[in-house]
């Protein structure tokens, strides 16, 4: 059980819970995550070890799961299909792109403050929480990959780059201009057929 494995953690000092930590995160044998669940009172001491996280098995990552982990610069999660609340928010390191070709619902909050991330793409995105990317000031590109994901609110997207493009299927683009809250950003919605991948 992951509580079980955290109390083990606690008895580490701080240079060996990295370590362990890390291989635990690299093994991939958590299908559900939540950074609270091995961390009590001493989390944000020991959370500014976690510098990479690649789980390619983890189907849910929890609200708060790696909230403020501000040392983290690499993400992988290949199967991840649902980001809870605040998940990943001020993760002030995390940079470049990154791809979640199984993701379908992306909560509130989910990557907010991620100042550093430049390309996100959604394969199977179903939904889009509000505030989900705000703040991400140098997110330029975002690709969605469905034809009707629904967008939770206008602030979505709020003080991301001001070149952000929003790459949709091309026959989705005019759904997508005149959508709930997806409208909000129309200027920016391109067919994904106009994409140049560098």
């Amino acid at each position: 059980h992951i509580l079980c494995f955290g109390k083990c953690l606690k008895l580490m000092s701080h240079q060996n819970l990295y370590l362990n930590l890390e291989i635990a995160l690299n093994i991939g044998v958590f299908d559900r995550f939540n950074i609270n669940d091995l961390f009590d009172d001493s989390r944000k001491t020991f959370i500014s070890y976690l510098a990479e996280v690649d789980m390619p098995v983890l189907k849910t990552a929890n609200d708060w799961s790696f909230y403020s982990c501000q040392f983290m610069t690499s993400l992988n999660l290949p199967e991840v299909t649902t980001i809870g609340q605040g998940a990943f928010q001020s993760l002030y390191s995390l940079k470049g792109k990154l791809v979640f070709p199984k993701l379908k619902t992306l909560s509130v909050q989910a990557f907010y403050s991620c100042s550093h991330i430049t390309s996100v793409e959604l394969t199977s995105i179903e939904f889009i929480g509000n505030n989900a990317f705000k703040n991400a000031e140098a997110l330029s590109e975002l690709v969605i990959g469905t034809s009707n994901c629904e967008l939770g609110g206008r602030n979505a997207l709020d003080r991301t780059s001001s070149s952000l493009i929003i790459y949709v299927p091309d026959e989705a683009v005019n759904w997508y201009k005149s959508a709930t809250n997806w409208s909000y950003y129309a200027s920016k919605i391109k067919p994904m057929s106009e994409r140049v991948i560098s």
